[in-house]
């Protein structure tokens, strides 16, 4: 079953943060921000991570850590 809202906690926000930026209550942007955080979050759901992240491989990275520090 899919869900309504992906991810109600970045709706909240997305919503608070219209309100907030506009500066108003008003109808119309109520609805807009009511819009804006069903919409994002649909959009955006499948660009969350996917799987563990695995730190198999630090000798590249401190090698250019050591190149870009000297």
């Amino acid at each position: 079953m899919k869900r309504w809202l992906p991810a109600p906690l970045l709706s909240a926000t997305l919503f608070a943060v219209w309100l907030l930026l506009n500066n108003t209550v008003d109808a119309a942007h109520l609805v807009l921000g009511a819009l804006v955080a069903i919409v994002v979050p649909w959009f955006t759901r499948g660009c969350g991570p996917t799987g563990r992240a695995s730190a198999g491989h630090c000798d590249p990275a401190a090698r250019l850590v050591v190149l870009w520090t000297s």
